[in-house]
């Protein structure tokens, strides 16, 4: 006799899931989404309103409620969305849920200290500031111009193997005149990154996946928060790196590398991370200068909006570089192996290449001498790894 074999039970829901199924059930599906959640903008409200200055377009500045500033319409919609491919709205209702633990984490922290955290809700404000970083304007272009970099030093001095790959990756003929089609397109792809052909839904598979890498790094560093005497403000990219002159690119930084990173959680209090080979320094209020030192870092990693209470139009006058380019490349010769070479991409920051540019921003934060990063442990290799098969 045969055994039947047992029909394995269906994966239960998660809540997201179930919120997600529930808004699409009643036509609900949201519009539009914040670059940074509600409830963090709602903590720099005055009377319901807060000042929002347009970094890009001539510091233009004016109020709003916190529910409709740095708010996109369709920020995660998909016109390429697929059967079986996961939902926009499911991602949407995901990263609710994640903004939700993190908002009642961070009320806690500035209520009772840093040290009040449980494991799980430090592994939970991990992870919504890793989202943080990958998710938002910056890191979707920052994304394309990885690829787009890394596509063009492939094919260089007319190598074609790569472009067709990458043809057939996006389900094309890699015909001889697609090919040349496509290294044509490879210059403006470089000037404007948001016309490499990334897929919303792919965009959103690395978004997720990376946040969640960015969450080990983040959890493995030493925090603590520091009072401020003057007013912060804060902007569309809050999870900003630190390095001791911020107009030079590191050789090695990033959440593994970098000394410091920095989160503002209210007008009087910001989060500092520092690499786990680099203890706190003690809770010494940050002076005037060491405030505007500090807005002055945050303002130049805005992408697009700076915010701050409706009364703060600091962010009108602080002095800043034009805007950077989307993306920088630059090959070395392999130090391994001298028949080889190594390509490094990166993000260029809006200070990159300036004399006024801050430098040891905040300056008891630091040490005397800054030691090279620690040796990766276990977890961020396999994190190392699995970013460079990604990419």
């Amino acid at each position: 006799m045969t055994k039947r074999k047992r029909a394995r039970p269906a994966p239960q829901k998660q809540p997201y899931e179930l919120a997600a199924e529930a808004m699409t059930a009643a036509g609900q599906e949201p519009k539009g989404h914040h670059l940074v959640p509600r409830f963090y903008l709602e903590r720099w409200a005055v009377n319901d309103r807060i000042r929002v200055t347009d970094m890009v377009n001539d510091r233009r500045t004016f109020e709003l409620s916190p529910s409709k500033a740095a708010r996109v319409n369709d920020f995660y919609r998909s016109e390429d969305h697929e059967a079986g491919d996961q939902s926009p709205v499911v991602y949407e209702a995901w990263l609710s849920e994640i903004e939700g633990k993190a908002a009642g984490v961070i009320a806690q922290i500035l209520e009772d200290g840093i040290n009040s955290m449980s494991a799980q809700q430090h592994s939970d404000l991990c992870h919504f500031l890793g989202m943080q970083i990958t998710r938002t304007h910056a890191a979707r272009i920052g994304r394309r111009s990885v690829a787009t970099h890394g596509l063009a030093h492939l094919s260089a001095d007319g190598h074609d193997g790569a472009l067709r790959q990458f043809l057939v990756k996006l389900g094309r003929e890699p015909t001889p005149q697609a090919v040349r089609d496509m290294r044509n397109q490879l210059p403006d792809m470089i000037a404007d990154p948001m016309k490499f052909p990334l897929s919303r839904m792919e965009d959103l598979r690395m978004s997720s996946i990376s946040g969640g890498h960015a969450a080990i790094f983040i959890g493995n560093r030493n925090f603590a928060i520091y009072e401020t005497t003057r007013a912060l403000i804060t902007c569309d990219e809050p999870v900003i790196e630190l390095a001791e002159d911020m107009g030079v690119h590191p050789e090695i930084g990033a959440l593994w590398g970098a000394p410091i990173y920095v989160f503002p959680l209210d007008p009087h209090h910001v989060l500092a991370m520092f690499r786990r080979d680099l203890p706190a320094p003690g809770p010494i209020e940050l002076t005037t200068a060491e405030t505007l030192e500090l807005n002055a870092v945050i303002a130049g990693s805005a992408r697009h909006y700076a915010f701050s209470r409706p009364s703060d139009k600091l962010a009108t006058k602080i002095y800043l570089p034009p805007p950077a380019p989307p993306g920088a490349s630059q090959i070395h010769k392999n130090p391994a192996d001298a028949t080889s070479e190594l390509i490094q991409f990166w993000t260029p920051k809006r200070w990159h290449g300036d004399e006024r540019a801050p430098v040891r921003p905040v300056e008891h934060w630091w040490p005397a001498v800054v030691p090279s990063p620690p040796i990766p442990t276990p977890d961020e290799r396999e994190m190392m790894k699995r970013q460079s098969r990604e990419r």
